[in-house]
This record gives structure tokens, sequence and C-alpha cells, in this order.
């Protein structure tokens, strides 16, 4: 089955509004590298246990909401960030990358 094109971009666009990325990160050395944080930030973040919850901003750029310290706050505040925008159930897809207990 073929859709005409202007379809498909409206469906694309509709799917594009509704769709939201948070994330978490515990480890910030691919932001060291990249010279988006000093050394001494990198380490200091490191040695506290800080993760970072942000989201992805409307200007496609990633935008860090909050600092958190330790594996349970940073669940609570991902799930606090899903409930202030609304989240009531559906489709919740989990990305990660070495780290089987956090998706858990």
């Amino acid at each position: 089955m073929t859709l005409p094109l202007d379809e498909v971009a409206g469906e694309l666009t509709h799917y594009q509004k509704q769709t939201k990325l948070l994330f978490a990160l515990s480890k910030v050395d691919d932001l060291v590298k990249n010279d988006c944080l000093s050394k001494v930030v990198g380490t200091v973040v490191g040695l506290l246990n800080i993760r970072l919850v942000g989201e992805a901003s409307k200007e496609r750029t990633l935008e860090v909401l909050e600092k958190q310290r330790g594996f349970k706050k940073t669940l609570q505040k991902i799930y606090q960030e899903l409930k202030n925008r609304g989240y009531i159930g559906g489709r919740f897809v989990i990305a990660y990358q070495d780290n089987d207990k956090f998706c858990q």
C-alpha cells in the first residue's frame, strides 16, 4: 500500500509532537571527551555519584533538568517528570547501554 507524501509527512509530524525524550546519564565521559564539560567537573560528577536527568528540547538540544545523587533518586525524578508531562499509560520505550539494573 502506497500513501501520498503529504499524508506520511502529516503522520510523522503528529508522532513527533507526541514523542518526548527524557534521559539519565550516570557517566559524563563522552561529554568531557567532546569538550562539553570540563575534566574537573566530570571528575567531581563521577566521585559524587551524580546523575544528570534531562530532556531533548524543541530546539533539538539536550537540557539538564536536574542533578541527582544515586540510583533511586534518579528513577524517582524520571517517574515524576513522566507524571508532570501527563503520562498516564501507553507506549513507553527504554533505551539503555550497559545498565540492566536501571531498566529493570
